[in-house]
């Protein structure tokens, strides 16, 4: 609901969920309040970056990488919160189109087309504080400045385990931290602190965590903590809903 989102946020610091106003862009389903448009789905990306809000700054960031951005949603709220964000958005064509048009709506002057980015002319800068569309390749040729976020929310489950490997030898090498969610067989969300990222390159633990293997996070603890079940260690929130 609102007023937990804004529970939340006010727990972590962050703007209240009912100060933002959502694009309706595509008239996704949702409502009007307070002249303002939100949407169910809005809420639930919103928590998203509440939960990592608990961990780390994210006015701190220069940078969030995302791939799997679908329409873009998640994008908006966090550029929504954080103006100073560039963002790189990675997937596939059409769901790239879609995200671009429905970021446009939302920001008009901080929108990188991906016609520039996807161009054979495109040298692989980035633009600061602006919103970037890329193909799911541009990966291998990535290197963004400052303080980087990965995202990824449950499209890693969707990979094959060598896809998902090849991907983390990218991720690791400009990540300095990881946000991760895994829908199935339980929801769960894990925050990954930069002290694990070396180990992310060279190893299963994305593979592992997008299967049926429970994942606690410590930062203090031996890498192969990660794979082993110790609630009174953990630091990662396990919701089943």
């Amino acid at each position: 609901s609102e007023r937990l989102a804004d529970a939340k946020a006010l727990k972590v610091g962050l703007k209240p969920f009912t100060e933002l106003s959502i694009s309706r862009f595509g008239n996704p389903d949702g409502f009007i309040k307070e002249e303002s448009h939100r949407t169910f789905r809005s809420i639930y990306y919103f928590n998203f970056v509440c939960f990592v809000a608990q961990f780390t700054d994210l006015s701190k960031y220069t940078t969030v990488v995302e791939i799997g951005s679908g329409s873009g949603m998640q994008a908006e709220i966090l550029k929504k919160l954080f103006p100073q964000l560039t963002i790189v958005l990675l997937d596939l064509a059409p769901q790239l189109y879609t995200a671009e048009r429905y970021l446009t709506k939302s920001f008009p002057d901080d929108v990188v087309p991906y016609r520039e980015s996807n161009s054979n002319n495109w040298d692989g800068s980035l633009v600061p504080g602006k919103i970037h569309f890329l193909p799911l390749r541009a990966i291998e040729n990535l290197v963004p400045k400052g303080k980087v976020l990965f995202w990824n929310a449950a499209s890693f489950g969707e990979m094959e385990p060598g896809i998902v490997k090849n991907y983390a030898k990218h991720i690791s090498s400009f990540s300095d931290n990881l946000f991760l969610v895994k829908l199935l067989p339980r929801f769960k969300f894990i925050f990954v602190f930069n002290s694990w990222l070396k180990a992310f390159g060279s190893s299963k633990i994305f593979s592992n965590f997008c299967s049926s293997i429970s994942l606690i996070i410590s930062e203090d603890q031996n890498f192969e903590f990660l794979l082993k079940e110790q609630p009174e260690k953990k630091m990662i929130i396990n919701n089943n809903g």
